[in-house]
This record gives structure tokens, C-alpha cells and sequence, in this order.
């Protein structure tokens, strides 16, 4: 996956969810969406490195991490 590619779907996946919240969707942990925040957390550590602050691990072990 490009760096192009990854931004884009870090895009496409945040537009969903605050389309989400605008409808009045209360975002909490095991909601149809949680998916996507797990998808962008590992796809903003592909693209920013795991050492960025960009990369804050709320759902995923670092790599090493247990």
C-alpha cells in the first residue's frame, strides 16, 4: 500500500464516522465502527512509523509488545 493509499483510506474511513456523529451516533468502544478506529490506528503507524506521536496505540500492541 502506497502512502497515497493509506491517507486516502484514513480519509474514507474518518468521513464515515463523522458522518456517523452527525447523524447523532455515540461513538464507544464495540460499536459498528470500532473497525475502522482499529484500522486507522494501524494504518496512521504504517504511514507516520511506529516512533511518530501520530502513532498512539488505543486497540494495538506495538510490535514486541504482548
Amino acid at each position: 500500500m502506497t502512502r497515497s493509499e493509506i491517507s486516502t483510506k484514513i480519509v474514507k474511513n474518518e468521513m464515515i464516522m463523522m458522518k456517523a456523529r452527525n447523524n447523532g451516533h455515540k461513538p464507544n468502544d464495540g460499536d459498528k465502527f470500532q473497525p475502522l478506529r482499529i484500522e486507522n490506528e494501524i494504518l496512521r503507524c504504517m504511514y507516520f512509523g511506529e516512533d511518530s506521536p501520530h502513532c498512539i496505540r488505543n486497540y494495538t500492541n506495538k510490535k514486541g509488545d504482548q
